[in-house]
């Protein structure tokens, strides 16, 4: 019962931990999707004034 127990917090934590890192992973996407739209913002920006 004991050893069933154990391999049932494992798999616990082996999810919350896999979750974790989905998570992390998907927010580290969003920074690197946000810098690069104001990077892109501002370049078009730029060439915009330097047009006028």
């Amino acid at each position: 019962m004991e050893t069933k127990l154990d391999v049932n917090s494992i798999k616990l934590t082996s999810k919350y931990i896999n979750n974790e890192v989905a998570h992390q992973s998907i927010q580290f996407n969003k920074n690197v999707l946000r810098k690069l739209s104001e990077k892109a913002l501002n370049r078009a920006f730029e060439l915009d004034r330097a047009r006028t």
